[in-house]
């Protein structure tokens, strides 16, 4: 985030010239794969892909800001305040942490999670069993989250053996009233 008192401006960097170095540099096109907390959700029309990686998303310090810039949890007032545009950005959004974290991350990462799926917010959340904020455990689920872009970035067609199902119960949604 841009601290409030203006000493240093990190959204404004890296939602604006820096991305557009990126774009000229090396020849890139949308959608972008970000990993800040709030720069996604806040420019959603910027980004393709949102990826925090545990998250410290603390309930209980939402909202408030310090002297320089915001504690934490500055994804959920967003997330609040604006599903109904988050939902038709197509913003896509892996969120995951581990049940080890050492500093207790996956409480905000679960909440983080319940609030985006009370507001429909469609996202992949990960708790991986067994695994800590850092050491021998992060590799093997940061792998999972770069197969999560690398499918937004490549989206897979699709499945042909799923299709007769879906048509089946199309049907039978509609009926029930079920989008």
């Amino acid at each position: 985030m841009d601290y409030r008192d203006g000493t240093e401006k990190w959204e404004t960097f890296l939602a604006g010239p820096f991305r557009q170095h990126l774009q000229r540099t090396y020849d890139t096109s949308p959608p972008w794969v970000v990993w800040f907390l709030a720069l996604a959700l806040k420019h959603r029309e910027l980004f393709g892909a949102w990826r925090p990686s545990s998250p410290a998303s603390n309930p209980f310090t939402t909202g408030r800001t310090c002297s320089r810039g915001a504690i934490s949890g500055v994804a959920i007032p967003y997330a609040k305040a604006n599903p109904d545009k988050i939902r038709s950005s197509g913003l896509q959004i892996y969120l995951d942490c581990g049940d080890e974290d050492m500093f207790l991350l996956f409480e905000g990462s679960e909440f983080l999670h319940r609030v985006l799926y009370d507001a429909r917010i469609k996202h992949e959340y990960h708790l991986v069993l067994g695994a800590d904020h850092l050491g021998r455990t992060v590799r093997p689920w940061s792998m999972e989250a770069l197969q999560f872009l690398t499918r937004v970035l490549i989206p897979p067609a699709p499945d042909p053996a799923a299709e007769p199902t879906r048509k089946a119960l199309s049907f039978l949604k509609a009926k029930a009233g079920v989008k």
